[in-house]
């Protein structure tokens, strides 16, 4: 039985990305630890440094145009196909089930990221990435959807972004 078309999937990411990026006068990128399970604390305890209920170990922001337009081009050139992970949480016989949020859709989707992108501006996008796992998932205001990420455009987002793998200090 196909499941029914869910109301927050995301229409197209590139698309959608090209949007954000022609009218944002900012990026923030996060470098996240999604390790920490933020529940166990009290709210407020990690202030701004917590993000989507993620922990952020590390923050920045583009303002640089050639910077801004090299990662839009290397998000575009990463992100893949869509998963077809609608039917992971649609369960039972339930003509309308409840559509879950990005949140529980990383928990239920077991969705690790590394790292996430914030245009800022008049239309919001967050891209959350996985370097780790090769997804990504796109969110748009309340629509939402998860692709893959291809490996050597996770690669060049880390160069770019300069969270590489740490080195050792020469002595």
């Amino acid at each position: 039985m196909p499941c029914p078309p869910r109301p927050s999937k995301l229409a197209a990411p590139i698309p959608t990305l090209a949007e954000a990026y022609l009218k944002c006068r900012g990026i923030t990128t996060s470098l996240l630890e999604p390790e920490v399970d933020l529940d166990g604390y009290p709210a407020g305890y990690f202030g701004d440094w917590a993000q989507d209920g993620l922990l952020a170990v590390d923050r920045a922001e583009l303002t640089d145009e050639s910077e801004m337009m090299q990662l839009f081009e290397l998000l575009a050139e990463a992100i893949g196909d869509a998963e077809n992970s609608d039917e992971n949480w649609i369960t039972g016989e339930t003509p309308n089930p409840p559509v879950p949020s990005p949140g529980e859709c990383r928990r239920i989707l077991r969705f690790l990221p590394d790292l996430a992108v914030n245009f800022v501006g008049p239309v919001p996008l967050r891209v959350e990435l996985s370097l780790a796992q090769g997804r990504v998932l796109l969110r748009a205001g309340d629509k939402w959807d998860i692709y893959s990420l291809d490996r050597q455009g996770a690669k060049a987002l880390k160069k770019l972004l300069r969270w590489a793998e740490p080195t050792v200090p020469a002595n």
